[in-house]
Parts: structure tokens; C-alpha cells; sequence
């Protein structure tokens, strides 16, 4: 019901929007400026009644719901957040824990009700990346070197815990990228990820047994370091793009183990499947100012593209499938160009423009469509976005001002 919105500049502010019955939004709070330091981390309780902002100074800002639903500072920081080097946040999902990430390297588990430390996961690298599983009982950490550890949490086990090591990233900005370089089956008992050096150009299939985390067997024929992951609805196919810059484009089956080369250069991209599984729709993410195609796929043809766009003004930053399948969403980051909608010919899945949306007042960054297909948002490069309602597409879409990134 509400959104929190911070920009990332030195003199960070922040405001809260809530939404209203006709689905705009409505400013509620605004704390202009919040803090003298840029924000990294922004986590809200499970019951959702506490925020807490964490800054790049390792200080950490706590806030309040009230019963009219704005928000107030806490007059006293709780004693976890009192440590001056936490980089990170997470609750447990039944908010009675919160663990912390610091610069130090250290992940601290911390009892939410009384306050109390009640473990302390060692590390010496600063802490930019953590993840709870939905039951609790397993915490993936990243730090700034790339390494990922998956630590089995139980507060009540006499043994210490010790980390399973997932992988490395080897990219410019290893962990911002390796936490996009994972995705779980739709059955949520394998997580693949990039592989661990020697092998980074593999990709590895970890298994999930309660909270255990073992390697189940390793996917190889790629060239490059595998970057982008999407898996089909059904969880037969994973589909693999290069990292950085350009690369192969790559699909496995994982029942039979085959693999095919669909793209042998395909840049850095984001890849989705369409809601049957039967085809692939890959944009370049190369992040140059140069025209691009989103293309095409069949999955169970495999080789050259079925269709693509016509060449776009920019980079394509972003596409997906509305919830029926039918088109195909996309975006580019060049100012003044619309939102894109593409009919999909049901037999030859060539591609038509049926419609555009006005043209966003900045260049987008992200485009996102909600589960139910009935939203999509586009994140702008200035700060802020829009959301579109797709019942009712003529509306004006609803805008999250957050001015300064």
C-alpha cells in the first residue's frame, strides 16, 4: 500500500507515497534532507511497522508507522543498529531476527525482541549483498570480492555455523552483478548460478535440501562468462547470456542435459520467456548509446532468431511478455522515446508495433511488469518512474518523484 522512495545523492531524502482507491499515488511523509551520506540499504519489518535506512557512513536511521500511516523517526536507534560500519540488512521472514552485514566482513545475527547478539558469522571483506530463503533457515552473503556464502541459521544450534561457498564473479562489479547471476527453479530446490573459478565460464546447479546447499552437477559449453539467467515456467530450459560486453547465448535442457548455441554474439543482455515456454525474447544491455534489436528465439527449434524489432534509437534496457503472451513490452534508454508494444503473431511470432505509451519525461533505466500482468513501471535515469495501469491504459500513469537518481 505504500512506497518508499530515496534518492542517491550526498544530501540523501526520502519520501513515502501511499496508494490511493484510483491507484494514483499520494505523498504521505518527506524528510528533505534525511542524511548527510548516500543510502545503501533500505529494509521495512515483516509486520511492517519499522524501517530502517542504512547510509555509506554505516550509520543507520530507524522509523516508526503510525495509526494514520505516516511514518516518524524513532527517537532512540535500537542497540543492533548502533554499530558504525553496517552495510546491509535483513529480517528473517517471521521478523524475530535481523541480521546485519558490515564493513569489517562480519554478519551479525541479532535477536529483534530483546535486542540481543546471538551469533556472529566471521568475514574480512565488506559485506554488499544479503538474502534469507522464505523459510529462514538459509542466508546467502556477498561481499566485494564476488564471493558468495550460503550459511545454514539455526540461533539454537551449539555448533558454529559454517559457510558453504557458492562462487566467485570476476566482473568489474562482481557482487551488484552476481546477485542478478542467480535464479531458482520454479520448484525452488535448485539455485544456478556462475560458475567458481578455474571454471567461471560454467554454470553450476546447487541443490536445495532444506537448509543444506549442495552442487548437483555443472552445465559446460559456454565461451564467455555467463551473465543473464532465465529459466522456463515449467523449469525444463535455463537460458544463459554473456556478462559483459558481447557473448553467446546459450540453452540448455535440463531433462536431457543438451545444450545449443543460439546466439554466438549477442551483448550483454536480459532474457525472459514467454508464459508457454516457447520462445525466448533477448535485449542488449551494453549500456552505449548505439541502436539495438530485441529478438526472438524458439526454444524447442533453437537456431537463428525467429523475429526481431526493427533496429531502436538506443540500447534496449529492458522487455517482457504481458501476462497472455500476446505481445511484447520493450524500452529503450534514449530521452523521448516511447514504451513499446509489439504484437505477436500467434504462428509465425513475427512482431508488429500495435501501440506506444507517451514518451517518459527522462530516459528509462528499468522496465517491470507486475505478476498479474496488470502494472508495468519504468524507472527513469533522472530519478523516479511511472506506473501504468494496463485495465485502463488511456489514464494518466501514476509518478514516483524522486528527484536526484
Amino acid at each position: 500500500k505504500q512506497i518508499v522512495a530515496l534518492n542517491n545523492t550526498k544530501s540523501c531524502s526520502m519520501n513515502l507515497y501511499q496508494w490511493q482507491e484510483d491507484e494514483s499515488l499520494a505523498l504521505v511523509n518527506q524528510w528533505d534532507p534525511l542524511h548527510d551520506s548516500f543510502w545503501v540499504d533500505v529494509e521495512i519489518h515483516p509486520n511492517g511497522k519499522m524501517m530502517a535506512v542504512v547510509f555509506r557512513d554505516g550509520s543507520v536511521k530507524t522509523f516508526q508507522r503510525q495509526l494514520d500511516r505516516t511514518w516518524k523517526e524513532s527517537p532512540q536507534t535500537p542497540i543492533p543498529f548502533r554499530d558504525k560500519d553496517i552495510t546491509q540488512l535483513q529480517f528473517d521472514p517471521l521478523g524475530r531476527h535481523l541480521i546485519t552485514g558490515t564493513y569489517g566482513g562480519q554478519t551479525k545475527i541479532w535477536d529483534w525482541a530483546s535486542e540481543q547478539l546471538l551469533e556472529v558469522l566471521p568475514g574480512n571483506m565488506p559485506i554488499t549483498s544479503l538474502v534469507m530463503s522464505p523459510n529462514g533457515e538459509l542466508l546467502l552473503s556477498g561481499n566485494v570480492t564476488g564471493m558468495i556464502h550460503a550459511w545454514e541459521i539455526s540461533v539454537t544450534q551449539e555448533k558454529e555455523p559454517e559457510p558453504i561457498v557458492v562462487g566467485t564473479q570476476s566482473a568489474p562489479h562482481p557482487i551488484r552483478r552476481g546477485a542478478h547471476d542467480m535464479v531458482f527453479s520454479p520448484s525452488r530446490r535448485l539455485l544456478f548460478s556462475t560458475g567458481v573459478n578455474p571454471h567461471p565460464n560454467d554454470v553450476i546447479a546447487w541443490k536445495i535440501d532444506n537448509a543444506a546447499l549442495t552442487r548437483a552437477y555443472t552445465l559446460v559449453g559456454r565461451e564467455t562468462q555467463p551473465g543473464a539467467f532465465a529459466i522456463s515456467p515449467d523449469g525444463r530450459y535455463l537460458a544463459s547470456g554473456p556478462n559483459v560486453g558481447e557473448g553467446e547465448l546459450m540453452l540448455w535442457d535440463l531433462e536431457t542435459g543438451e545444450s545449443r548455441q543460439l546466439a554466438r554474439m549477442l551483448p550483454s543482455s536480459t532474457l525472459v520467456f514467454s508464459p508457454d515456454g516457447k520462445t525466448i525474447a533477448g535485449a542488449g544491455l551494453s549500456g552505449s548509446d548505439s541502436p539495438s534489436r530485441i529478438y526472438l528465439w524458439d526454444v524447442a527449434d533453437g537456431g537463428d532468431p525467429i523475429a526481431e524489432t526493427p533496429l531502436l534509437p538506443g540500447p534496449a534496457i529492458g522487455t517482457t511478455f504481458t501476462a497472455d503472451g500476446t505481445q511484447l513490452i520493450s524500452a529503450v534508454a534514449t530521452e523521448g522515446h516511447p514504451v513499446q508494444f509489439w504484437d505477436i503473431d500467434p504462428k509465425s511470432r513475427a512482431l508488429s508495433l500495435a501501440k506506444e505509451f507517451p514518451s517518459p519525461p527522462h530516459k528509462a533505466m528499468r522496465l517491470a511488469l507486475n505478476h498479474a500482468g496488470t502494472h508495468l513501471a519504468v524507472a527513469f535515469a533522472g530519478g523516479g518512474g511511472w506506473i501504468w495501469d494496463l485495465t485502463n491504459p488511456d489514464k494518466t500513469p501514476a509518478e514516483v518523484i524522486n528527484e536526484g537518481g
